[in-house]
């Protein structure tokens, strides 16, 4: 009867602590059902290599989440359409976007949120999801992978240059280059004394140039004051000499009216002498003429005398400009 009670002890037992591990399995199944989080939706137009259901979701490096799913979009084969299940309370806003990371040297890969401001709107449900999208963006590894190509060509050109470069036809000649630039050095280094001297030269040479700038600087200054004093006797001359020809323009003005003045007188005199110088006349008029023609002459080349003094009369006096002596009528 012992033994017997001792098998039914065990067999209860055993069955107590079955029912409590299938409670526990139902109470952490129902859990993780009513405790999913918020679903999204990121559409990825390159590779997501090392990202698989269950990859880890982090908001600025937070982890706030996991992929629940990833597949190939039915309406555009070019994309993957990724299910993310994140933390309710996770901030995530219109202006979030999402990119792929690398997990550190294990080669998976986690989905990495960023942005987002304080007053932006939450995300939307597009017209045709069931769930709000958030926009991705090339990552720094599809970057890379993009770029590895051309990389690897500007590379190997490089090397191909840099062989070309280090050919030993080039060596030979940076070799020739080395040895001639290490004679001229020499020859240099034998040429000290010389080369001083030749320095020395130099600026003894520099210091008289600069005496001679120095002196010539001094009979400039000379030259200029004599020449202002030049100019200053001229001006004055030139003032005294207009100050002449004023007066001097007068006093022929005044010879040319007393002139004009007995010519006037003469002709009333032969005019009332009439009949009484018919004899006169026949025998001396031509020669009455004559005279009376060289002084109305000598009057017109008096008035153009004067004329002329007036309008410039150091003209008159010293000539016109590139010529000398007094212009004649």
């Amino acid at each position: 009867m012992e033994t017997r009670a001792k098998y039914v002890a065990v067999g209860a037992f055993v069955l107590t602590v079955a029912g409590l591990l299938l409670g526990f399995a139902f109470w952490l199944g129902l859990s993780s059902l009513t405790d999913r989080g918020d679903r999204y939706l990121i559409y990825f137009d390159g590779a997501v290599t090392g990202l698989q259901s269950g990859s880890q979701v982090r908001y600025r490096g937070i982890p706030v989440g996991q992929v629940s799913d990833i597949r190939v979009d039915p309406a555009n084969i070019e994309r993957v359409r990724v299910m993310i299940e994140v933390d309710p309370e996770t901030p995530l806003r219109d202006d979030s976007f999402a990119m792929l990371q690398l997990a550190g040297l294990t080669g998976g890969s986690f989905v990495q949120i960023s942005g987002g401001s304080q007053d932006a709107a939450m995300p939307t449900i597009p017209i045709g999801e069931d769930y709000p999208v958030i926009e991705s963006q090339p990552s720094t590894l599809d970057s890379l992978t993009e770029q590895a190509p051309d990389l690897l060509a500007q590379l190997l050109a490089v090397t191909n240059q840099a062989a070309d470069l280090l050919s030993d036809d080039n060596l030979d000649s940076v070799n020739r280059i080395l040895s001639n630039a290490e004679s001229i050095s020499s020859d240099l280094s034998g040429q000290t004394e010389v080369i001083a001297a030749t320095t020395d030269r130099v600026g003894g040479l520099m210091m008289n140039l600069d005496s001679l700038v120095t002196e010539f600087r001094v009979d400039v200054a000379r030259i200029s004051d004599r020449l202002d004093t030049i100019l200053t006797s001229a001006d004055d001359g030139l003032t005294l000499f207009q100050d002449e020809a004023g007066a001097t323009s007068a006093a022929a003005r005044e010879l040319l009216a007393s002139a004009e003045q007995a010519a006037n007188s003469l002709n009333t005199i032969v005019s009332a002498a009439g009949p009484g110088l018919e004899d006169f006349a026949n025998t001396g008029l031509y020669e009455f003429t004559i005279m009376t023609t060289e002084l109305r002459d000598l009057a017109r080349n008096l008035s153009r005398v004067i004329e002329q003094i007036e309008r410039s009369p150091t003209q008159f006096l010293l000539g016109p400009r590139g010529g000398t002596g007094v212009p004649v009528e």
